[in-house]
C-alpha cells in the first residue's frame, strides 16, 4: 500500500542520514541540533567528549502579514505544511476522519483547509470532499493563515521544532497538536497551545474552541507572546555567532 512505501522511503532516508552525519560529527569539535528531540536521537558514541548545543529554528516575524484570505468563512480548521511529507499527509488525513468529519455531522458549515505546498495524490483526494480545501503553492501563507479560525496539527510521528505550529502560533491562530507536536517548542499546554493524545480528546478541543471566540483569542494571543520571546532571530543568530567565535554561551536562545 502506499503508507507502506512512504515508510520504507522514510527509514531508507534516515538510514542514509544517519551514516553521513556519523561520519560528519566524528570530525567536528562540536555540534549544533535544532532541539532536544533532535539531539537525543544522535548516539552518545558518535560524539564522546564533545559538547551538544541546542539552537532552535526561529521565525520570520517581518514577512507577516494581516491581511486576510477571502472566501474562507467561520466556521473553520486548518492544517499547514508540507503536503509531501508523510507525516503531514499522515497528520491531515487522520484530522480529515476523526475530526473535520465527526464535527461536520453536527456543524454542516464547518470547513477545513490545507495549506501547503505540493500536495501528493492523497491530500488532493481529500480536497474533493465537501468543505475541504487544498491550497497546494501560495505566494504568501500569511492570508490564509488569518483567515482559519484555529489550526489542528495531529502529529504523531517526526522529531524537531515544528515551524509551521510556530508559524500558525505567531499569527495569534490557537494551535491544538500532540506531545510530538509540541517537542522542541514547549509551549505550556492551556495558556499557549493546547496538547490532546487521542480522538475524542481532538474532537472536544476542537468542538470547544470553535464554540468560544473568546477562548480562541487568549490561546491564540498567549502563543504569540511566547513564539516572540523564544523564536525571534536576532538572539537565535547571535547564538550562532557566539558558537563559531568559540564563545561560551549565555544566551536564552541556548542550551547546552
Amino acid at each position: 500500500s502506499e503508507p507502506k512505501r512512504y515508510d520504507f522511503a522514510e527509514r531508507y532516508e534516515l538510514w542514509k542520514t544517519i551514516r553521513w552525519e556519523g561520519e560528519v560529527i566524528r570530525k567536528m569539535d562540536e555540534t549544533i541540533y535544532i532541539s532536544g528531540v533532535d539531539s537525543r536521537t544522535v548516539p552518545d558514541a558518535l560524539t564522546p567528549g564533545k559538547r551538544r548545543r541546542i539552537i532552535p529554528n526561529g521565525v520570520d516575524f517581518a514577512s507577516y502579514t494581516v491581511a486576510k484570505k477571502e472566501g474562507i468563512t467561520s466556521p473553520n480548521i486548518g492544517f499547514l505544511g508540507n503536503m509531501a511529507f508523510h507525516p503531514n499527509i499522515e497528520a491531515v488525513q487522520w484530522l480529515h476522519r476523526e475530526v473535520y468529519l465527526p464535527l461536520k455531522g453536527k456543524t454542516p458549515a464547518l470547513s477545513l483547509s490545507i495549506i501547503g505546498r505540493d500536495p501528493l495524490e492523497p491530500v488532493l483526494e481529500l480536497g474533493e470532499h465537501p468543505g475541504v480545501a487544498v491550497t497546494g503553492d501560495v505566494e504568501d501563507i500569511w492570508p490564509y493563515v488569518n483567515a482559519v479560525d484555529l489550526f489542528v496539527f495531529p502529529l504523531w510521528t517526526g522529531t524537531g521544532v515544528k515551524n509551521k505550529i510556530l508559524e500558525s502560533m505567531f499569527a495569534a491562530r490557537p494551535v491544538i497538536t500532540t506531545p510530538i507536536g509540541n517537542e522542541g517548542i514547549d509551549a505550556v499546554d492551556g495558556r499557549d497551545i493546547l496538547i490532546c493524545r487521542d480522538p475524542d480528546q481532538f474532537r472536544k478541543e476542537t468542538s470547544r474552541l470553535l464554540d468560544s471566540p473568546e477562548e480562541r483569542r487568549r490561546i491564540g494571543e498567549n502563543g504569540r507572546n511566547f513564539v516572540r520571546q523564544r523564536f525571534s532571530w536576532p538572539p537565535i543568530l547571535k547564538a550562532f555567532e557566539e558558537v563559531v567565535a568559540g564563545n561560551d554561551l549565555h544566551t536564552s536562545a541556548m542550551v547546552i
